[in-house]
């Protein structure tokens, strides 16, 4: 019988692996079961990510658009900020 995923499962470390990968946004990097971690490169920030390795479903879902939310907000500053210097003349 196959057991059915909902908000509540706890993924596991493959399956939040693939989830991340998934995004075509996370490259995985490694495990270390001694944090219960995984940690992941992107390569839009050059910068290493790490998450628990037994996240629900839930929680990762999340994850991943707390991370978004917070990534259009920085370019959407960036954006901002390169408008008003090239309105000021300083681009």
């Amino acid at each position: 019988m196959k057991r059915k995923i909902d908000g509540n499962t706890v993924l596991g470390a493959e399956l939040s692996r693939s989830i991340m990968e998934a995004t075509g946004r996370f490259e995985f990097i490694k495990e270390d079961t001694d944090l219960n971690t995984l940690t992941f490169w992107d390569e839009h920030w050059e910068e290493q990510f790490s998450i628990r390795n037994n996240l629900t479903l839930k929680e990762l879902m999340e994850w991943i658009v707390n991370f978004y939310s917070k990534d259009y907000l920085s370019r959407g500053e960036q954006s901002v900020q390169w408008r008003i210097k090239k309105a000021l003349g300083l681009e």
